[in-house]
């Protein structure tokens, strides 16, 4: 049907709460127990990923608006890259300013 459009699914999200993990990447918080520490990444990274999915599905739309008249939209893979970086900035903050996020850190493998 011409006009007629459906917005994709936001993909799901791998999160291992378990781990404190989200799309690979673990997280720690200092302070806690291991089970204070497990309710509250599952808290933080809910809320972070709740968030991002929004941004996610307003970012699909505005995409798909701006390729109607420019021509070109921006790939479902780059946003959902996007959104992975959001939700990973949400957690730890962002370097390039003052924000801690909800204070958590990277786990570097090894």
């Amino acid at each position: 049907l011409s006009g007629c459009t459906s917005t994709p699914a936001t993909p799901t999200a791998q999160v291992d709460y378990g781990r404190q993990s989200y799309e690979g990447t673990r997280f720690e918080k200092a302070g806690g127990d291991a089970s204070s520490q497990q309710t509250m990444f599952k808290a933080d990274i809910d809320s972070c990923e709740a968030e991002a999915s929004r941004n996610y599905q307003e970012s699909l739309a505005r995409s798909a608006k701006l390729s109607q008249i420019y021509g070109q939209a921006l790939s479902p893979q780059i946003l959902q890259k996007m959104k992975r970086l959001q939700v990973g900035v949400c957690m730890t903050g962002d370097k390039a300013s003052s924000s801690k996020g909800k204070g958590w850190s990277v786990v570097q493998p090894g």
